[in-house]
């Protein structure tokens, strides 16, 4: 018995971040979950710090705005990936 994960074949009934899609020079840039946590908690903490938001909101928390952020596309963040050889 494994514990936490899914097993092998079954469909989460959990909503999948398909929707964090960018659009970068090589195509398209899908958003791994660990990408938009860790993207998530540097934006948020940029902006409790004091950078302005890219966006026009009444949320007066930093975590809200930035996922608001990037449920718009419009967080001025992005992952870097290690290049295949």
């Amino acid at each position: 018995m494994r514990l936490g994960g899914v097993r092998p074949g079954f469909k989460s009934r959990r909503p999948h971040h398909c929707d964090f899609v960018y659009f970068m020079r090589g195509g398209m840039l899908k958003l791994t979950k660990f990408e938009i946590a860790r993207i998530l908690g540097a934006r948020s903490l940029q902006i409790s710090n004091g950078a302005y938001a890219t966006i026009e909101t009444e949320c007066d928390s930093s975590l809200k705005i930035a996922h608001e952020e990037i449920r718009q596309k419009k967080v001025p963040l992005k992952p870097i990936r290690p290049v295949k050889a």
